[in-house]
């Protein structure tokens, strides 16, 4: 069984050789150690074992116990991504009411929760772990048989009771949340429960990704890994000790021929846009020999190689210096290398570990527990059990939402955002050219990131938009002889280069996204300096290009309707897109108290807007003229921006143009691609169908998403993964109508769960929980000091929060 942890190293492409847990067994034995069971990242072993932990001397309160103990965290720290494993282990002790006392150790990643002292009842001993850790480790009989079984509390594990004296073997289990320890009939039992408030302080079950085989196809079985700026995928790893040997080549996709070393490959190459790429590969290895040949670096019997990977190019993001920083990316990534070279494999790993675990454990979600049975399937096992009739499996619906998360961290966190694909592609031709698609796809993209508490990952989104914002200009004026502002094309390069169709609205909508990552983190620097320029811009450009219609309503100019249907003025894209732009640019305005003349231009001009149209057959109206076809299911959504991701249209606010949003989504239907059903999730979700949002996302499980989790157009696209997300978030917080509005869109088949560290705009982060359906209670925390309004149920409660401050509700609102 191989096992994969959403949480990796981008860089360490570990072809480690771990024993398989039979094998380390039988190896272990004859030293006097027996390893029953040990379920962990990957199965272990390790060939100081039998040199380090003497034959005879392993006993409980011994000092041989606790230098194993110390080894056992050793390695665990290496192979674990824990936070704190420093304080994995303490020795314990049980104490029975007559005061015999059974040794053990517990592995807490925190340190500050011991085991709780044993009490009787009912003639069996118990010993409550209660807010426990998560990895067990105890101390019993050698040569004893280990019997296990899976149930809806998770795995139950039966040992032979033993006396004190008798201790000299270690089984290690996962322990997801809660547990008890019984001692009864003569035997110690160990059952495992998983809890949600366990998921956001250490990776549990439902944050593992395994698999019965290696992985055959790139594309829909390798596994995706990254440090925000490098990615690469694994296939899978051999697990014999001393077993590898062969060849290390380094195939360039530029053709460059590679440099060998005794223990590196270096490629290094121009492009034909002139861009500068270097690619080095630092090679280590544990036992057997390294040797540079003709061909590559050639390895004879070694346990372990480890691949230090280092790339870079001479690409700069500001079209005033040429795109290039003017300097060849050898001396960066050859000091990248070096400096990482001087680490050991343990300290690269924690680095990574601590860096990643940062973001990913803000949010924990909890929404149900999965059959036991059903949990312990391989990941592609899940996918397929998950399509037959009936099939539950809310922690598979969990895992989607963190991988959508784990995939932003990797791939959004240094100079370029997240492009179709993330940063995982393997070919120089890739679909639609690995570009930023601002018709939908780049605005999906980043939807999600500030709601699910990863609000660092945003800001290469709105580096790159204003960087190539001059060249946008001046494609802008050449092609229309426009003063002010600019458009994008829908296909869009990293040098501000576009191609495919002009689309007036593309450029609204990307700075819907710049505006809400100020809504949610209240960071008025940002606001200041790249927000509010850009958004100002276009309301200039906006000014410039609205034209008086009928009624004297003010209509955008002739434009497609992505990405069908006729060349038109009015289209519903640009105009709701419009009042969107003006609205967040008066609301930055006052929030930086500038332009306050020119504020009011744009109130008027948004008033004149024409707005949402009901047509003949109940629809929402797509094109200014009542042209929707009800039997059009096309994939693009575009005339119902007004209702996700913007603000015009609210069961609450807009009741009859939220029933005409409906008919249009009943004539859409609930399928297409991956990223039109994420859409779709969201759109259902800010209309209050729990339900409806829930059946899509049942439907996109089942269809759009490989055994790997990458969401599939198909072919792979990443924005299936983070809209996913961005639907999770809006059925269960929402706070884009100015106030925070909880469980919105909550549907039946989540009856009881919990979320923590969801973000609302304002500056706020909200924990909560649930049961029966109903909101049970509710913490918010405020972190810019601004007052809100809460709601749920029908029921509201105006807060005022100094910065840094909590209020704890009661599921009717009321404090508690």
């Amino acid at each position: 069984m191989r096992e994969f942890p959403i949480v990796v190293v981008a860089v360490l492409l570990s072809l480690s050789c771990l024993a398989g847990a039979a094998e380390t067994k039988a190896e272990c034995k004859k030293e006097g150690i027996v390893f029953c069971v040990y379920y962990s990242i990957w199965d272990w072993h390790h060939p100081d074992y039998p040199a380090r932990i003497p034959n005879n001397d392993l006993r409980a309160g011994k000092p041989d116990v606790r230098r194993y103990v110390e080894f056992v965290k050793g390695q665990l720290k290496e192979l674990i991504p824990i936070p704190s494993m420093d304080r994995l282990h303490q020795i314990g002790a049980w104490t029975k009411a007559n005061g015999e006392s059974i040794y053990g150790t517990t592995a807490s990643p925190f340190g500050e929760l011991p085991w709780g002292r044993a009490t009787q009842k009912d003639g069996k001993l118990l010993v409550p772990l209660a807010n426990t850790p998560a990895k067990v480790a105890l101390l019993t009989a050698p040569d004893q048989a280990l019997a296990s079984s899976s149930n809806d509390s998770g795995l139950a594990i039966t040992l032979p009771a033993v006396a004190p004296d008798k201790i000299d073997s270690v089984i290690v289990v996962d322990l997801d949340g809660p547990a008890t320890v019984q001692a009864a009939d003569g035997s110690l039992l160990l059952a495992l429960r998983s809890s949600a408030a366990e998921l956001a302080a250490s990776p549990s079950a439902q944050q593992v990704l395994w698999y019965e085989q290696p992985a055959g196809n790139w594309e829909s079985e390798a596994l995706p890994i990254g440090n925000g700026r490098l990615g690469a995928m694994i296939f899978g790893a051999a697990d014999k000790p001393g077993s590898h040997s062969g060849t290390l080549g380094f195939k360039d996709g530029h053709e460059a021929k590679p440099v060998i070393g005794p223990n590196r490959l270096t490629t290094a190459g121009q492009l034909e846009n002139g861009l500068q790429y270097e690619s080095q590969i630092l090679v280590s290895n544990e036992g057997g020999t390294l040797a540079a040949t003709p061909t590559g670096i050639t390895f004879q019997n070694v346990t372990s190689l480890t691949l230090i990977v280092g790339a870079g190019t001479d690409y700069l993001n500001q079209r005033g210096k040429g795109w290039r920083t003017g300097e060849a990316p050898h001396r960066k990534v050859t000091g990248q290398l070096d400096k990482a070279a001087k680490l050991s494999y343990a300290d690269l790993l924690a680095a990574h570990v601590k860096d990643y675990q940062t973001l990913f454990h803000r949010v924990a979600l909890d929404l149900g527990k999965t059959d036991g049975a059903v949990a312990a399937l391989s990941i592609s096992k899940r996918l397929a059990n998950y399509k037959q009739a009936n099939a539950k499996d809310p922690e598979l619906e969990v895992l989607l939402y963190q991988h959508a998360r784990y995939l932003m961290i990797s791939s959004s966190r240094d100079r370029l955002p997240a492009n179709l694909q993330g940063l995982w592609n393997n070919n120089n031709n890739p679909p639609w050219r690995c570009d930023y698609h601002t018709d939908v796809n780049v605005q999906m993209n980043y939807w999600f990131v500030d709601q699910a508490n990863l609000s660092e990952c945003f800001s290469p989104l709105a580096e790159w938009l204003y960087s190539v914002i001059p060249v946008r200009r001046d494609d802008t004026q050449k092609e229309f002889g426009t003063k002010r502002g600019w458009m994008t094309r829908s296909e869009n390069g990293v040098f501000g280069g576009a191609s495919y169709l002009w689309v007036p609205g593309d450029a609204a909508w990307v700075a819907q996204n710049i505006w809400d990552h100020y809504a949610f983190t209240m960071d008025k620097e940002y606001l200041k300096t790249r927000a509010y320029p850009i958004i100002k811009e276009l309301c200039e450009f906006w000014e410039d290009s609205l034209k008086e219609g009928p009624n004297g309503k003010l209509i955008s100019p002739e434009s497609v309707s992505p990405e069908h249907g006729p060349k038109a003025q009015g289209n519903s894209y640009e105009q709701q897109l419009v009042y969107d732009l003006f609205s967040n640019y008066i609301e930055a305005s006052q929030a930086l108290d500038v332009d306050a003349e020119y504020r009011k231009k744009i109130e008027r001009l948004r008033s004149r807007l024409l707005g949402p149209q009901i047509g003949r057959w109940g629809q929402l109206q797509e094109w200014m003229a009542d042209l929707d076809d009800p039997k059009e299911e096309h994939r693009h959504l575009s005339h119902l921006i007004a209702v996700h991701p913007g603000r015009q249209i609210s069961p609450l606010t807009t009741p009859k143009l939220a029933e005409a949003a409906k008919v249009s989504m009943n004539a859409r239907g609930d399928g297409a691609t991956g990223w039109s059903r994420a859409w779709k999730i969201s759109i259902w979700a800010r209309l209050h169908d729990g339900n409806r949002s829930r059946k899509i996302l049942n439907d996109m499980v089942k269809s759009q998403f490989m055994p790997n989790l990458f969401d599939t157009f198909p072919p792979f696209q990443i924005d299936g993964n983070f809209g996913y997300a961005a639907g999770g978030c809006e059925m269960l917080v929402q706070s884009h109508m100015g106030f925070i509005h909880l469980l919105p869109a909550l549907p039946g088949a989540w009856p009881t769960g919990s979320v923590k560290g969801l973000r609302a705009r304002g500056g706020f982060e909200v924990d909560m929980a649930w049961a029966d359906g109903k909101l049970t209670s509710v913490t918010l925390r405020s972190l810019a000091g601004k007052a809100c309004q809460v709601r749920h149920g029908g029921k509201t409660a105006d807060l005022t929060m100094k910065p840094g401050t909590a209020i704890r509700l009661g599921g009717d609102l009321s404090r508690n």
